[in-house]
């Protein structure tokens, strides 16, 4: 996996690089895909993101739908048991909204009812514009979903709205530095919205995610799915809870593991640090 720099490698940037490793499946897309059959192999299927944000320009954001189109023809060619996830900025929403649009279209026309694509939800200022987004495409499409970040103190509301036109979300706490006044707390407070929004999903959701690796909130999410009889998967990261995720296929629960891939991850990993 090569460095963002061309220089000799500080210590620093040789760990953060270790760590890469760990948490990345490496630059390409068949090592993405590679990684997606080796996890089937035992139970667990792939959530599969390029690592490419902000596109600034039309070419460059052509360019990811391609790969993404690559993606998804790969994963139908070798009946891959695995989703996509793409982040809107990659695809314009920064540059223009009707381009970003019409760039998911494409990608749903093309995965179809064979695969899901995950929206991904990204910092603040991007929110409303991606549930705005989604809201159009779920109009139109039953192959997609969206994140909820519980860190947010909107996410109660933006939930509830979601549940109101079906919406299939993926809930997670959220990675990206906010200000305080953005979110709800710390890590306690942020774990109690989580389970409240947790709560919400099982009552009133379906086809939902649980994405985190918190032992207490997988396990109410687990007391949960037996008086709710709800279709929903937990979502891990690639190299957290190996043997977790291998006890809850076990067990009889549906379990997805992201994997990102490309040759920008070291925004991706800082944010993973923090």
């Amino acid at each position: 996996m090569p460095m963002p720099s061309e220089d000799k490698p500080s210590r620093s940037e040789r760990n953060i690089k270790r760590l890469a490793k760990r948490w990345i499946a490496g630059d390409t897309l068949e090592q993405a895909v590679t990684r997606a059959k080796e996890l089937n192999k035992v139970g667990i299927r792939g959530v599969i993101n390029f690592l490419e944000e902000h596109g600034e320009s039309v070419s460059k954001i052509k360019g990811t739908v391609r790969e993404y189109m690559l993606l998804l023809d790969r994963i139908a060619e070798g009946k891959v048991q695995a989703s996509v996830s793409v982040k809107p900025t990659q695809l314009g929403m920064t540059i223009d909204r009707k381009l970003c649009m019409d760039s998911f279209a494409k990608l749903l026309d093309r995965a179809k009812m064979n695969t899901f694509v995950w929206v991904d939800m990204e910092r603040s200022e991007y929110v409303q514009a991606t549930l705005d987004l989604y809201k159009a495409l779920r109009s139109k499409y039953d192959n997609v979903g969206v994140t909820v970040q519980a860190y947010l103190k909107r996410s109660a509301k933006d939930l509830d709205d979601l549940l109101a036109i079906n919406g299939k979300v993926r809930l997670c706490k959220g990675a990206y530095k906010e200000i305080s006044s953005m979110i709800v707390g710390q890590h306690e407070q942020v774990s109690r919205n989580y389970a409240r929004l947790t709560q919400s999903l099982f009552e009133r959701g379906n086809n939902f995610a649980i994405a985190t690796h918190d032992n207490i909130l997988i396990e109410k999410a687990k007391v949960l799915s037996r008086r709710y009889k709800k279709d929903f998967e937990f979502q891990f990261l690639m190299g957290v809870g190996e043997k977790l995720k291998i006890k809850l296929v076990q067990e009889g629960f549906a379990v997805a593991n992201y994997i990102p891939y490309g040759r920008r991850w070291l925004e991706y990993v800082l944010r993973r640090l923090r």
